[in-house]
């Protein structure tokens, strides 16, 4: 009886020891399911924080393009500048083709300081002038006169015209924001060389090779003056003796010694 009992406590004991064991190990595969569950989470946590990331930097390389977008609207130069001209509105969408579908020119500008004036001129004329470099200089818009000087000349001649051309800056004096906008048309004044003792003769007195016709003691006599310049249809040429007067309109077929009368213009 005491051994049954004995062995039924013993059985028991093992049983209950068998029990605690089946438990402890429940437990402990309870323990880890909770860590690999916890370990799924921080994985999965830690995926969703790198895409976060990753979204988040794209985000801010989308910014950088905006921002250097928004720069490329800004007109920036080193020196003062005046705008002239836009085709775009504030308020409208302006960019490259590939962002807005058609290329916008968000404007154009020049510096006004560097403005200068294009004069074609005659090779004759600069001959007359020369020096021609740091002549004074009159130029008139439309609505205001102003003062400059020639400060140099180009080195081609035009094929076709036979002009070159002389460049003129405005005076130093004005304000740049005076000046006329870019391709402006002016009247330009050159001052010549000061000349005295000079005849104003209309051009249509010269015959062949520069030469005019003059009556002396009642015929005709060439001459050769000494053209200075050629203006608005007249010669400027050095005085001479014009015994009885300049001949004008004379027909082709006359020479010299020919019997003739000087007779006053418009007489």
């Amino acid at each position: 009886m005491m051994l049954m009992k004995y062995l039924s406590r013993l059985t028991q004991g093992f049983m209950n020891l068998k029990l605690k064991k089946q438990l402890m190990n429940w437990l402990l595969m309870k323990s880890n399911l909770k860590s690999k569950k916890v370990l799924e989470k921080q994985k999965s946590i830690g995926a969703d924080i790198d895409r976060l990331e990753a979204l988040r930097n794209q985000a801010r390389v989308r910014l950088d393009l905006a921002r250097l977008q928004l720069a490329k609207t800004e007109l920036s130069l080193p020196y003062s500048f005046r705008v002239i001209s836009s085709s775009v509105e504030i308020g409208e969408l302006a960019g490259t083709a590939e962002t807005t579908g058609t290329a916008s020119i968000l404007g154009v500008a020049y510096r006004p300081d560097s403005i200068r004036v294009d004069v074609p001129i005659e090779m004759q004329d600069i001959q007359t002038m020369d020096p021609i470099k740091g002549r004074p200089v009159n130029i008139k818009t439309t609505t205001k006169e102003m003062s400059g000087v020639v400060t140099s000349m180009g080195s081609i001649v035009a094929p076709k015209s036979r002009l070159a051309t002389v460049y003129i800056k405005f005076d130093s004096e004005l304000n740049p924001s005076e000046y006329p906008l870019p391709n402006t048309f002016v009247e330009v004044e050159i001052i010549g060389p000061t000349e005295q003792n000079v005849f104003l003769l209309p051009e249509r007195s010269e015959k062949s090779l520069g030469q005019v016709w003059l009556v002396r003691n009642g015929q005709l006599e060439s001459f050769e003056p000494q053209i200075l310049a050629r203006n608005n249809g007249m010669l400027v040429v050095k005085a001479f003796d014009t015994g009885d007067g300049i001949a004008i309109d004379i027909p082709a077929n006359m020479h010299d010694g020919m019997a003739v009368t000087a007779v006053p213009v418009g007489s």
